[in-house]
């Protein structure tokens, strides 16, 4: 990959910061492989990391969140830290979930995506809060301590 391309990449999180159809996510952390998602088609690559993202994800803004994601052929599954349900959204803000509630939630590390790797819409199996992974075209590459996420996905600006 030339200078250039790494360039664009290491850029592209605060570029892509308002767009609400696009993903454009840095992360630190341990991981080695690289996976692409085929909207509709695949979800596949070989490869495992857990890493700390920072950047735009779809319908979130620019943010922090952990993320787990293990591809191997024929299997891919993702989970995040730091999330909540809708649930406990709604709960935190009306005041009926505690801090510490709250913050054991966070800290649990949740599936959001599972598939059989092939067709995502008619495999996937567990959908946890990310509801538009199937629609989205996506690389990634783990790069030791170092990760890299870019996609694109039309049904992320739907309400």
């Amino acid at each position: 990959m030339g200078s250039r391309a790494l360039l664009g990449l290491a850029i592209a999180p605060v570029l892509l910061s308002g767009c609400t159809l696009a993903r454009a996510q840095v992360g630190v952390g341990l991981g080695l492989g690289a996976d692409v998602k085929l909207p509709a088609l695949a979800h596949t690559g070989l490869g495992a990391g857990e890493f700390v993202h920072v950047g735009p994800r779809y319908d979130q803004s620019f943010g922090v969140e952990r993320e787990t994601i293990v591809n191997v052929p024929g299997w891919h599954w993702e989970g995040a830290r730091g999330t909540l349900t809708a649930d406990e959204y709604h709960r935190v803000h009306s005041g009926d979930l505690s801090p510490g509630a709250e913050a054991a939630a966070r800290s649990e590390l949740r599936r959001t995506h599972a598939c059989a790797g092939g067709l995502p819409a008619v495999t996937t199996y567990s959908h946890g809060p990310d509801q538009i992974a199937e629609a989205s075209l996506e690389v990634g590459l783990m790069l030791g301590l170092f990760d890299i996420l870019i996609g694109f996905n039309p049904l992320a600006g739907i309400p």
